[in-house]
């Protein structure tokens, strides 16, 4: 058993109960001691708070009491983004077990912070200055644990003032109804008199003015609050979007080789564009949608229970045929289904290059098109499941009616129900039940969207980010060594047991068949990935112990696929300097052989490459990117097949500016090559085959020692030997079968390839929209059309003639309530059979 003795820290010893093993605790104390002498301005406060349980003692130093103040007074507005921070980097070194014991010290740390682990400062101030850029730079940390909260939170008082107007609105909205009700009981008083007291003109005018000023006050109430809520959630977007942005910059590269750019495009812009449609129509919608009938039917129930019950009976009925409707609706399919069809679209726009040269187009669009009729089925699937249901839930929110009246009948008739209030809920019930389809339609069905839209963006900022080393350290050097390294892709083993040292100021080339794992190795020293075993250092310091901003300025890429930004030559060649000059980047792409060609054109360095390069060739793309890394400078110099676009003369060129920059510089270069007359001069070969390095040497000691590396070298030999004569194709070997014609894949074409027909060959610029519409429904859709647009026409015809059927009830109890013999029972229960018909 370990002896711990906790009794100098007892506030840290709380809060550690359970953290770890006694060996694990012995451990952490010894390192945690040994920092927390690093941090004297820190420690003393930190000492002074474990020492409160012997406050009677208390030889405070002023000082500390001052410091201790302010910090608490700018910790207190920062509190939640400094303990999220140091959550995230306060890391005990060396040992990935003693990770889970800081956590429960970070509190501690939080109370009294003016500075994080692994800074000291001589000052309030200077503290004050560093964690203020510290989470600037660490913004993202405030969306710990893949919550959308924090950043939401930070309008809340836009988004409850939007509530409150949206809520005043809705209340605003009810006062005509309540108007009417009153003129009502004045209007169908059972006075003989012809004109009773209730019908005094300056009272009707007060109450229109009421009632002009009640709908003039909703109108500015719910302008203000969709105003609100659309300033809040645009702003709420944006805040979002720059988090994404960060977050993705903050993610290792194997995240982004499990998804696909359309994939991480629809999160990016159109999920986050869902929340918007939560934030800015949800939130003043619900609130009226909540408020208006939980206020009318608490009015309503003072003045009749039984009618309320049959006021809230349509709307119960229809809510729940709209669960049921929900429930067989697969969103989450629906949502893989539209990223997949994104997927397609994106592949099938940024592939059509490769698909017109190998005359693929109607294939590949077949393929889109085969997502979008499925897209199609879907939408016919829900249609049918959900026709039925959703027609009877629209006829009972849309008119209230058909249980109001009946009810109101049959207790009008008994002599417990009032014309007034009879007029009253007629009147109410008309619009009772059109905020909870707003709720219903705007509400719910966005809430699904919008769920399913934060549980993507949540999942990005889940995904665990490239660690901070707590005390980042600097390379001695620039020599890179692998120890005994093994690394996966998921289950897929890439490396196996690598070791291997590539020093400084030499050419270490990694070589061997496609897929052996060289850039994997590559492109884990700058910790693109992170190892599963053995461990990787730069200057004989772990990469996980340098800082990451650090390392990346260690390390220049220059990648087989070169990705340029849709910006100038000046932008894109800078990005390895943004604040290099212009002669240093005239210099950079001298040395890298571009500076001539870029000259010729119209707009010299000012020239828009267009997207990815478009406007530029495959040679002149991997020069601006050469020149990229030689204007960053950079002690390590990654080339993953750098030179495979360059032509003959320019890669002399561009290899002879290489070795320049490597001339009298602790450099140390790695090269993946793949055209082994590139690299027969490099210090040492490193030859990679399943994932193992299975010889490494000079050019010459590996045609000795090597049977993978002379096999491949001799292929490469027999590569540059071939060439086409009129006669039979290729020289030496020919690749065409005897019996087999060239491109004979290409002269058949398969059932995929068979030309599709134009959907739009028949419309012309002079149509109107409704011949263009006629034009383009289907033969088979246009009976579906045309008996869709019939049946619009009779629900529209009957939605009216059920308005009038109740006018015509309305008049009869006006009748009875003036002369209660003329009062016709049979004519009340015919109009009620109208409407229950009509419905």
């Amino acid at each position: 058993m370990v002896s711990i003795d906790d009794s100098r820290w007892p506030v840290v010893s709380a809060r550690f109960q359970g953290a770890g093993t006694p060996a694990e605790m012995a451990e952490f104390y010894a390192r945690f001691e040994q920092w927390l002498a690093k941090q004297e301005p820190f420690a003393l406060v930190l000492q002074r708070d474990n020492a409160e349980a012997a406050e009677e003692q208390g030889k405070r130093s002023p000082a500390v009491k001052q410091m201790r103040k302010e910090g608490m007074a700018w910790t207190k507005a920062h509190k939640s983004q400094i303990s999220q921070y140091c959550a995230g980097v306060a890391m005990v070194p060396d040992s990935a077990k003693l990770i889970k014991l800081w956590g429960p010290i970070v509190g501690t740390i939080t109370k009294t912070m003016y500075g994080c682990p692994g800074k000291v400062f001589s000052s309030t101030e200077h503290a004050k200055v560093w964690a203020t850029e510290q989470l600037g730079r660490a913004k993202i940390t405030t969306v710990g644990g893949g919550s959308l909260k924090p950043i939401v939170l930070k309008r809340k008082a836009a988004l409850i003032l939007s509530g409150l107007l949206a809520v005043i609105g809705a209340g605003l909205g009810l006062v005509p109804y309540y108007l009417i009700y009153l003129v009502s009981l004045r209007l169908l008083d059972a006075s003989p008199e012809p004109l009773s007291p209730g019908l005094d003109p300056q009272y009707i005018w007060q109450l229109a003015w009421l009632a002009v000023g009640a709908v003039v006050g909703k109108s500015i109430c719910m302008g203000l609050s969709s105003r609100l809520s659309h300033i809040a959630a645009y702003t709420i977007l944006y805040d979002l979007r720059i988090e994404l942005a960060r977050k993705l910059g903050t993610l290792p590269l194997g995240y982004f080789t499990r998804r696909t750019t359309g994939d991480i495009k629809k999160i990016i812009h159109e999920d986050v564009e869902q929340l918007e449609q939560g934030l800015a129509h949800m939130i003043p919608d619900i609130t009226a949608g909540v408020a208006v009938p939980l206020m009318a039917g608490i009015l309503l129930l003072l003045v009749d229970w039984r009618m309320t019950l049959a006021t809230l009976a349509s709307a119960a009925i229809a809510l729940g045929l709209f669960g049921f409707m929900m429930s067989r609706f697969d969103m989450s399919a629906y949502n893989a289904l539209l990223t997949r069809m994104n997927g397609i679209v994106i592949q099938y726009i940024n592939g059509m290059k490769v698909i017109k040269a190998f005359t693929r187009s109607d294939a590949s669009f077949g393929q889109l098109q085969d997502v979008i009729d499925e897209m199609r089925q879907v939408y016919v699937r829900v249609t049918r499941t959900a026709a039925l249901p959703m027609a009877v839930m629209l006829t009972l929110m849309r008119s209230a009616a058909v249980t109001i009246i009946p009810v109101g009948i049959v207790l009008y008739l008994s002599g417990a129900l009032s014309i007034p209030t009879f007029v009253l809920f007629v009147v109410m019930g008309i619009g009772f039940n059109r905020p909870i389809m707003a709720v219903i339609f705007h509400g719910m069905t966005g809430f699904y969207q919008v769920n399913q839209a934060s549980q993507r963006i949540a999942e990005i900022f889940k995904q665990p980010e490239i660690t901070s080393p707590l005390n980042p350290q600097r390379p001695k050097g620039n020599a890179i060594a692998f120890h005994d390294v093994s690394f996966s892709y998921g289950d897929v083993q890439a490396l196996k047991n690598i070791s291997f040292t590539a020093a400084a100021g030499q050419v270490t080339a990694l070589v061997g068949p496609s897929g052996a794992g060289k850039s994997t190795i590559a492109k884990l020293i700058p910790r693109f990935w992170d190892v599963d075993n053995g461990t990787i250092t730069i200057g004989k310091v772990n990469v996980k112990a340098i800082a990451v901003e650090d390392l990346m300025n260690q390390v220049s890429f220059v990648f087989q696929d070169v990705f340029l930004f849709n910006d100038t030559i000046r932008a894109n060649i800078a990005i390895g300097k943004p604040d290099a000059t212009g002669p240093e980047i005239i210099a950079a792409a001298k040395a890298a052989r571009c500076h001539e060609f870029i000259e010729a054109l119209p707009q010299g360095y000012e020239t828009p490459v267009g997207e990815n390069g478009v406007f530029l060739s495959g040679g002149q793309r991997q020069r601006l990117s050469i020149a990229r890394a030689m204007l960053k400078d950079a002690p390590i110099i990654v080339l993953d097949e750098a030179t495979a676009y360059i032509d003959p003369e320019n890669e002399a060129l561009v290899q002879t500016a290489l070795a320049n920059l490597l001339a009298g510089d602790d450099k140390t270069l790695v090269v993946i090559a793949h055209r082994l007359s590139t690299i027969t001069g490099a210090d040492q070969i490193l030859v990679i085959d399943q994932g193992q390095i299975v010889a490494q040497g000079t050019h010459e000691r590996l045609l000795e020692t090597c049977d993978l590396y002379q096999t491949q070298w001799q292929s490469h030999r027999t590569a540059q030997t071939w060439q086409f004569q009129s006669s039979t194709g290729l020289s030496p070997q020919t690749i065409i079968e005897p019996n087999q014609p060239p491109h004979a894949d290409m002269t058949h074409p398969s059932e995929m390839d068979k030309p599709l027909e134009n959907p739009y060959r028949f419309l012309d610029e002079t149509d109107t929209i409704w011949t263009m519409m006629r034009k383009l429904i289907p033969p088979q859709a246009d009976h579906y059309f045309w008996r869709a647009v019939r049946w619009r026409i009779v629900e529209g015809m009957s939605i009216g003639s059920t308005s009038y059927v109740v006018y015509l009830v309305l008049v009869a109890l006006f009748q009875a309530s003036q002369s209660p013999e003329r009062l016709d029972q049979g004519q009340l229960w015919g109009y009620l059979v109208m409407i229950v018909g009509l419905c």
